[in-house]
């Protein structure tokens, strides 16, 4: 008799990319393809939603999760492969631009990272110490490629 659970299939990956910003625009296609290669590059069978909101939306969910009503870059919700719950990915296009001012790069490079730190931590990465936050934004900087276009707005 076959064992149940070498029968169930293995989840799929895939990523889907929305924009819920009242007034801004990302690249959808782009971060949807930066998503698509590092979880085929790290080996992982991950479904993802990646959501591009604003920092009232990150606020509200910083609060609702953490306690914290401040708003923050990005926050990663693990899914249930067992169900086919994806992780969800939230990330402020308002923090990205700010980010970007203050690096002096384009939006999109910023945005893109913000989505390369939520699936790293998807993946299993810590950043609760210094060392841990090094290594993880050393790790994740290898998966952001140019050439950068500045988004709409910003």
């Amino acid at each position: 008799m076959a064992n149940p659970d070498t029968l169930r299939p293995r989840p799929r990956r895939s990523v889907r990319v929305f924009t819920a910003h009242p007034y801004g625009q990302a690249d959808e296609k782009r971060l949807g393809s930066l998503a698509r290669r590092l979880l085929r590059q790290e080996g992982w069978d991950l479904q993802v939603h990646v959501i591009v909101a604003d920092d009232a939306e990150l606020a509200r969910l910083h609060a609702q999760f953490l306690g914290d009503p401040e708003p923050t870059d990005v926050m990663a919700f693990p899914g249930d492969p067992d169900d086919g719950t994806p992780g969800e990915i939230y990330v402020s296009l308002d923090q990205a631009r700010e980010q970007a001012l203050e690096d002096g790069e384009p939006v999109q490079k910023a945005l893109e990272r913000l989505v390369v730190h939520g699936l790293l931590h998807l993946g299993g990465w810590r950043d609760d110490s210094e060392d841990e936050r090094r290594a993880m934004l050393e790790h994740g900087e290898r998966y952001l490629s140019g050439p950068y276009d500045v988004l709409p707005g910003g």
